[in-house]
């Protein structure tokens, strides 16, 4: 228990300072792995677009399979990740009809068991993590409480850097609305100006960003604010 605990700490540091999914993918499942004592690990997500997606595997064999799960929407962990319920699956070899296309596939591999475990936040499932064991056979007992608690920390690494790419892309949005703002505003200023049309002023401001290698918005924004006054040679011939 003291290990298991340790093992826990580990991995909240992994997590804590600066955590990146992709770039610590093999240490977080990998970690998950050894402390569960199972072949190998992956963890299945949902992108900011709601798509599921493979977020971190331990090998490429757990990696690979984790891909057949999300291809062919079969496995534990992509029944895990729909239902939100615990799945588990302790021999492989009669789970043909409950998986056709994954559990052979999973068995030429050298998987002889799989379970999926939930990710939630509050009531929401976030992701699931796929144990793929080389042995029939159910998990080891007493190991449900080190379970419960590597899931939770899992979640909170998922949770984080599904955050951190939500806060980019919200960025990269309010950036493209104020570009586009403020080169709207900037060809109805200059269209009524120099008495030209607006397609002609988007024209004018186009010709100018790329004469001067200056970015549009930039150039949009000049114009709106009065310090900048684009001579009338970068108007259309």
């Amino acid at each position: 228990m003291y290990e298991s605990g340790r093992g826990l700490v580990a991995l909240a540091e992994i997590l804590v300072d600066g955590f990146d999914l992709p770039a610590q993918r093999n240490l977080l499942t990998a970690k998950c792995a050894d402390l569960l004592d199972v072949g190998a690990a992956a963890l299945l997500g949902l992108d900011i677009d709601g798509a599921q997606v493979v977020e971190a595997a331990s090998e490429e064999t757990a990696e690979l399979l984790a891909r057949f799960e999300l291809a062919y929407e079969q496995g534990p962990g992509v029944d895990a990740l729909r239902t939100g319920e615990c799945v588990e699956c302790t021999d492989l070899t009669n789970a043909t009809l409950r998986w056709p296309q994954f559990a052979p596939l999973a068995l030429e591999a050298g998987v002889a068991a799989g379970f999926g475990l939930p990710c939630r936040l509050r009531d929401e499932v976030v992701g699931a993590m796929t144990l793929y064991v080389n042995v029939p056979g159910p998990l080891p007992e007493g190991s449900e409480e080190l379970r419960h608690g590597l899931v939770n920390v899992v979640t909170l690494g998922v949770t984080a850097h599904r955050g951190r790419e939500m806060a980019v892309r919200a960025g990269q949005l309010q950036s493209a609305l104020d570009t586009r703002v403020a080169i709207e505003q900037a060809k109805g200023m200059l269209a009524e100006r120099e008495n030209v049309t607006v397609d002609e002023a988007f024209t004018v401001l186009r010709n100018y960003a790329r004469k001067n290698g200056v970015k549009m918005r930039l150039v949009a924004e000049d114009v709106v604010k009065g310090v900048l006054t684009i001579p009338a040679t970068y108007r259309p011939n």
